[in-house]
């Protein structure tokens, strides 16, 4: 028999002890698509990561070609007229 108010509460706090079977599958569920969907973003980002570290590459290969030509044009035609 309830002789408090307090008894009360406490009975009816332990219905939401567990939270109903339904509820612990979608959160199961979201949890896991969640999951999947942020491993799926970092594989995207990782591919994005190694297209730029690629471009970069290419493009300083590039720049620093055009500036080791430019420099070697530069000795070798002071060379040629010291000489």
């Amino acid at each position: 028999m309830r002789t408090r108010d307090t008894d009360m509460l406490e009975e009816d706090l332990d219905l939401y002890d567990e939270p109903r079977p339904g509820f612990r599958i979608a959160a199961g569920a979201f949890d896991f698509l969640g999951v999947i969907a942020c491993t799926l973003l970092i594989v995207a980002l990782m591919a994005i990561m190694g297209n730029l570290f690629t471009w970069l590459r290419q493009d300083l290969n590039t720049t620093l070609a055009g500036l080791g030509r430019n420099i070697n044009e530069a000795v070798v035609v002071d060379a040629h007229r010291n000489q």
